[in-house]
């Protein structure tokens, strides 16, 4: 047995990539491009030529998290200019507020593959034609969103170079220092308007930018102090289970809270699975609800976010509030919420959890 261990541990190991932002899963990926020729055949039947005027398109609408990462990179694109927006639905408010043009498109299939939920994504894909230009930026490089954005009738769709990313017609090596994600989104942003400099964008007229002195600033953190009764927003769930903190820590958690005449409240998610549920029913909390701008406003006019990586860490660390991240399974130097105030606790017991809240809540830095 011993010999064996030294045979596995003399073995050399699997080469892996260091930055998280060039890999892609190998299965999807080998399908997709097993697929692609088929597909780029369809595809180049929908382009369709633009309307004059219609604006180029930045792609970034899949995760709220990821939104908040790419938000900094959105607002520098918009200030020069370049484009607009593709987004979630719920997400077009914060645009809106920032002074960025965006457009709403639902993508149910992301989320839940089926039938019905391919013929929502294709139709919302659908009802974007004529409204952007030939050009269209996906700075995740994923094939998923080449294929929408060619559906919606875009002509040339960009992105940094990354495995598997098929369908798309230009790409360029993804620029340097590039590992964590929000550093990433901006210089593929960054190297697109170099290359691009407006080329083939149609930008004028109704969609050029005009951002506001508040909104043109790369980062807004809140300017009003929290009051001392401010609560602080709990997040305890998300879809993912290796992301989850055992829901008897964050009880443990809360009571630690309680006893320290601390007020916090929890966020609801919409669709708790049956634990969380249990977890709600205990009634243990106030629970906060709401849209997802009314709950970015309840984090704005909070203390600060205790969470684990889901997007209420990306959109406090957004609005420079404290964050104490609580991560189990999440590469931290690609997705750590990226703020001025942000405490992070690897797989914590309760006690390492409670130390890093009470070093968060100390003198904030000059």
């Amino acid at each position: 047995m011993q010999n064996y261990r030294y045979f596995l541990s003399s073995m050399p190991a699997r080469p892996q990539n260091p930055n998280l932002n060039l890999d892609r899963r190998t299965v999807p990926g080998m399908l997709v491009r097993l697929l692609a020729p088929a597909l780029k055949t369809l595809l180049g039947l929908l382009r369709r030529e633009a309307m004059q005027g219609a604006p180029a398109a930045i792609f970034q609408s899949y995760m709220v998290g990821d939104f908040f990462m790419a938000l900094p990179a959105l607002k520098k694109a918009a200030r020069e200019g370049a484009a607009v927006v593709l987004c979630r639905p719920d997400c077009v408010e914060f645009l809106a507020r920032e002074g960025i043009p965006g457009l709403p498109f639902e993508n149910p299939f992301r989320q839940r593959p089926g039938i019905a939920t391919f013929v929502r994504t294709w139709r919302s894909a659908w009802a974007l034609r004529g409204r952007l230009g030939d050009v269209a930026l996906d700075v995740d490089a994923d094939p998923r969103t080449a294929f929408w954005l060619k559906v919606a009738g875009v002509r040339r769709v960009v992105s940094y170079r990354r495995a598997f990313g098929v369908l798309f017609d230009e790409t360029f090596p993804l620029p340097e220092p590039s590992i964590h994600q929000a550093d990433r989104d901006m210089r593929v942003v960054e190297e697109w308007l170099k290359r691009d400099g407006g080329r083939g964008t149609g930008v004028g007229g109704e969609h050029k930018t005009q951002m506001s002195p508040s909104a043109s600033s790369l980062t807004t953190p809140d300017p009003r102090p929290p009051t001392l009764s401010a609560p602080w927003v709990l997040s305890v769930w998300t879809r993912k289970a290796s992301k989850n903190w055992p829901l008897e820590r964050w009880e443990a958690l809360m009571e630690k809270l309680t006893g320290a005449g601390i007020p916090f409240v929890v966020l609801d998610p919409p669709d708790g699975d049956a634990a969380f549920r249990e977890f709600r029913r205990r009634g243990r909390a106030d629970f906060l609800r709401g849209t997802l701008p009314e709950i970015a406003d309840a984090v704005r006019a909070g203390a600060g976010v205790i969470a684990t990586d889901n997007f209420l860490g990306h959109m406090a660390a957004y609005y420079g509030k404290p964050v104490l991240w609580i991560n189990l399974s999440s590469p931290a130097a690609q997705v750590e919420p990226r703020g001025p105030r942000t405490l992070a606790a690897h797989r914590p017991s309760v006690e390492e959890a409670w130390r890093t809240f009470e070093n968060l809540r100390g003198p904030a830095p000059a």
